[in-house]
């Protein structure tokens, strides 16, 4: 039985999609635009607006050590990584954002199995098998096949007995 947070992370999905989209969108178009303050604006944006996606985070008490963690998480692994990728976003081609967008995931969940010992579930596997094969499929090319309303007519008409 899949549980409610299963269902609302799925029913996310398609809006995070769509944001992800608007990011790159915007990434591209931001040309003139140094990616160091584009990072900046959206690390702004992202903790400003904290407190009003978990509103309990202004009543948490964090010591020093536990800042200075935060502060290395937010300064090498989402800063860096966003300047990184404002900096390629205008350079790249749409379909090599795409690709390196099914890589992302693909890549998180490889490294949380080799670091951290966790299996996939055979559905996760699944989709780690559909992100592999997807970014495969956008890198050689691959076309879905196309019918045409002949072929369809021609199948349909010798699948019926009469």
């Amino acid at each position: 039985m899949i549980d409610t947070g299963s269902l609302l992370g799925v029913g996310f999905t398609p809006l995070g999609a769509t944001l992800y989209a608007g990011v790159v969108l915007v990434g591209k178009g931001l040309k003139s635009v140094k990616p160091e303050i584009v990072m900046f604006v959206q690390c702004a944006v992202g903790v400003l607006t904290l407190p009003i996606i978990d509103p309990s985070i202004l009543h948490t008490s964090i010591d020093l050590r536990q800042w200075g963690w935060l502060s290395g998480l937010g300064v090498i692994h989402t800063a860096l990584a966003y300047a990184l990728i404002y900096h390629a976003l205008p350079k790249l081609k749409s379909s090599a954002i795409a690709i390196l967008t099914f890589i992302y995931p693909a890549s998180a969940i490889f490294f949380d199995f080799v670091v951290n010992g966790k299996l996939l579930s055979p559905i996760q596997f699944l989709g780690l098998i559909i992100i592999v094969l997807s970014s495969v499929g956008i890198t050689q090319g691959w076309e879905l096949p196309r019918f045409s309303a002949a072929r369809v007519k021609l199948w349909s008409s010798a699948t019926v007995t009469k």
